[in-house]
């Protein structure tokens, strides 16, 4: 437990557990003007910890999850959050683009000022549970389409247990392919 302050870009490149003693009691702030968290590598946990995520314009997304490469076929694995809350962002607070392999379970989204509390794209194999969302700029859980970057087709995305997508829209797809 305690409070931590991250002046810069957090980049998470290859596995790792990343988890505080307790969620309310374990305090990351990030003062980046880029991503706050980066994890470009597979087999990465985040656990156990409140976020509160880059909110100044200019800034992006609060725990952004992708290959970090334009390879099409390039995939994040084994991807896996737990009790964790995000507060604020400026993008999207959650973003998964191009993963194959994801749990979200107990997370807690809420005050994206431009952007979801989680976003999907080009993701398979993803499963959410017990996740609540609230007051983001765009909606909830957003699920995108888009092949830009990565040619995986959106697929095999459950979302059980008790979630709660509190935002004015809470649920939506949007295919650009």
């Amino acid at each position: 437990d305690g409070a931590y302050t991250l002046t810069g870009e957090l980049d998470i490149t290859k596995s790792l557990a990343l988890k505080g003693q307790s969620e309310a009691g374990t305090q990351i702030t990030s003062n980046s003007t880029g991503y706050g968290v980066y994890v470009t590598g597979s087999d990465v946990s985040l656990s156990n910890f409140t976020y509160n995520a880059p909110t100044a314009v200019g800034s992006t997304y609060g725990v952004k999850v992708e290959p970090g490469t334009n390879v099409a076929t390039d995939r994040v694995t084994g991807f896996n959050i737990d009790h964790v809350t995000i507060n604020g962002g400026y993008r999207t607070g959650l973003d998964l683009n191009g993963v194959d392999g994801a749990t979200i379970d107990n997370v807690s989204v809420s005050g994206v000022v431009h952007g979801n509390g989680i976003a999907l794209t080009d993701s398979a194999n993803v499963t959410i549970t017990n996740t609540n969302t609230s007051n983001n700029a765009w909606g909830g859980l957003a699920l995108y389409q888009t092949n830009n970057f990565y040619d995986q087709q959106g697929n095999n995305i459950s979302v059980d247990g008790t979630n709660s997508f509190n935002d004015t829209i809470p649920v939506y797809a949007e295919d650009q392919s």
